[in-house]
């Protein structure tokens, strides 16, 4: 019933994102700030972890709401991150002459966004990482790609960190638990 209100009145359906919106950003467990993003439309995978004051927005009158703003599985978004999928930017300073600009923003799957990053109208590869405080404002960003700055920029290929975890590549990888502790990076760097 809820849906089909939300289909037909505009303004409930615009309210009822808000809402969500604003709980999603100060509700105490990850569980409800998953539950409330994905209400609002956001299309996530399979296991998110979402951090406390993160903003995911879905602008009510984006021409692809549905698909703005779309998360691959076993994506992590740290603390305080926003992701936009609108920008008033330039409305604001050519006093209103220039339309709202519309993007849309993909994370693909096991992607880290670490706190304080800021994303807009971007598409992140599989296999990276957003350091934190982060701008990426706009663009294609590869797999495996460390990216850093404002503005942002790949920093650093990863791939083969990546696959020494999984006991590919040069075999360094501790076997048993499947992690790289760098040790073997710094022993060769010393």
């Amino acid at each position: 019933m809820l849906t089909r209100l939300l289909q037909r009145n505009l303004l409930v359906r615009k309210l009822v994102l808000r809402l969500c919106s604003a709980l999603a950003l100060i509700a105490p467990s990850m569980g409800a700030r998953i539950w409330l993003n994905r209400a609002k439309g956001v299309q996530m995978g399979r296991h998110p972890w979402i951090g406390g004051m993160v903003y995911l927005d879905i602008h009510h009158s984006h021409p692809d709401a549905a698909n703005s703003l779309v998360f691959g599985d076993h994506v992590a978004i740290g603390n305080n991150v926003s992701i936009f999928t609108h920008s008033s930017l330039y409305t604001q300073v050519t006093e209103g002459r220039e339309p709202v600009e519309f993007g849309r923003v993909v994370i693909g799957d096991h992607v880290n966004v670490s706190p304080h990053a800021f994303l807009y109208a971007c598409t992140i590869g599989d296999h990276s990482i957003v350091a934190p405080g982060a701008v990426v404002a706009g663009g294609e960003y590869p797999p495996y790609s460390m990216i850093a700055g404002n503005p942002a920029k790949v920093v650093k290929d990863i791939r083969s960190r990546v696959e020494r975890s999984r006991g590919e590549g040069d075999g360094r990888a501790d076997r048993a638990g499947g992690v790289d502790d760098g040790a073997g990076d710094r022993a060769a760097s010393s």
